[in-house]
């Protein structure tokens, strides 16, 4: 397999400037395509800049977004929501007459979903598997015998 020219250098933009342009390009707001083509990439390299250029670009994306966001501003926004609320207002003839703060649960479980997403924490996800007809599949006789063959005791 042919080896990636400059794209196996390391992702720094004064080892490869090509690859920099094209995370500048991005960056600013171009497609993959027209920032590869815009830093010099041939065609097909640009049409399949997801997979030859973007791996090696991903540090200096890291970078420009620690620069933009530093990750204790991330963070202090990802604990803000995990505390948010919602002000509801309550009105009468276009009076307000109350007003309360109430627990913004759905922005709350997206933030603790990006949370967990972030530390690598995310629950285990229940597999339902399905017969070809959709019902539930019966497999407890295969586990009996496969049990016996292995002289396991029965489960409690």
């Amino acid at each position: 397999m042919a080896t990636n020219r400059n794209l196996s250098e390391t992702p720094n933009g004064r080892d490869n400037p090509r690859l920099a342009k094209f995370t500048e390009g991005v960056i600013s707001g171009k497609s993959m395509y027209q920032a590869a083509i815009d830093a010099g990439y041939s065609d097909s390299y640009a049409r399949n800049a997801y997979k030859f250029i973007m791996p090696n670009a991903r540090e200096i994306f890291k970078r420009a977004l620690e620069h933009y966001a530093p990750i204790g501003k991330v963070t202090q926004r990802i604990a803000e929501g995990l505390d948010a609320t919602e002000t509801k207002f309550f009105q009468k003839d276009g009076v307000v007459m109350d007003e309360r703060e109430l627990i913004a649960w759905s922005e709350r479980r997206e933030y603790a979903a990006l949370a967990a997403k972030l530390l690598d924490v995310e629950p285990v996800r229940a597999l339902a598997v399905t017969g070809a007809d959709g019902g539930p599949l019966i497999i407890s006789h295969r586990l009996t015998a496969a049990r016996e063959r292995l002289s396991l005791p029965e489960p409690k």
